[in-house]
């Protein structure tokens, strides 16, 4: 039996089944999810979020930036608010 699963890697970064599940639920429970519904397209949505964020790490740390994972969560916040104003 499985217990978890890489879903996504970027880089040295991985997002595993169980994190797509829980960020999905907060998402689905949150005041933005009602302008996005639910279903298979949001949690793309949210794994695609995600991994932008694996990626913007990944990238920080290539460039030798660092990066508070707050300004990260900021950046996807507004991302994911986009993306829900544009396809609802």
């Amino acid at each position: 039996r499985t217990v978890d699963k890489i879903v996504a890697k970027v880089d040295n970064y991985i997002v595993l089944q169980s994190e797509l599940e829980i960020s999905y639920l907060q998402f689905i429970q949150s005041q933005d999810a009602k302008f996005a519904g639910s279903g298979p397209q949001v949690k793309c949505t949210v794994l695609e979020s995600m991994i932008i964020n694996k990626f913007l790490l990944a990238k920080a740390e290539m460039d030798s930036v660092y990066v508070e994972e707050s300004q990260v969560e900021e950046q996807l916040d507004r991302r994911m608010q986009y993306f829900i104003n544009q396809f609802g």
